[in-house]
């Protein structure tokens, strides 16, 4: 069931319910943009190791939290989902760190399912 925390629509996903582990969670987010894409925008806040570009061979940047943009649109508007899911991440922080115990601060990343699921 979704929850609406300052606009935004969030839920966990039912596979990660049961996980005891932050970092193994999945959370669904749907918010209805009117002013930048003017549509509803769907996306999945997971917690990847995140692997750099292949000229860095084996190289990792670490587990970060990925926002992951549910729509064939990203690479056209990729500025516009950039301030999207900064002003997301600002109004759900408070409600992550109550529901669930960790604060999403810091660095986060976003890129689109075609190519991050790919990748799993």
């Amino acid at each position: 069931m979704f929850h609406t925390v300052n606009g935004v629509q969030i839920r966990e996903h039912d596979e990660t319910l049961m996980k005891p582990n932050t970092l193994e969670k999945r959370f669904e987010i749907e918010y209805l943009d009117n002013v930048y894409l003017h549509k509803l925008i769907c996306i999945d806040l997971i917690n990847l190791n995140v692997k750099k570009p292949r000229r860095f061979i084996n190289k990792s940047l670490g587990r970060k939290w990925l926002y992951v943009i549910k729509d064939h649109d990203f690479d056209e508007n990729r500025e516009k989902y950039g301030v999207l899911c900064r002003m997301i991440h600002e109004k759900i922080g408070d409600y992550l760190r109550d529901e669930y115990g960790f604060e999403p601060t810091g660095l986060f990343l976003i890129d689109s399912m075609e190519r991050v699921y790919v990748q799993i």
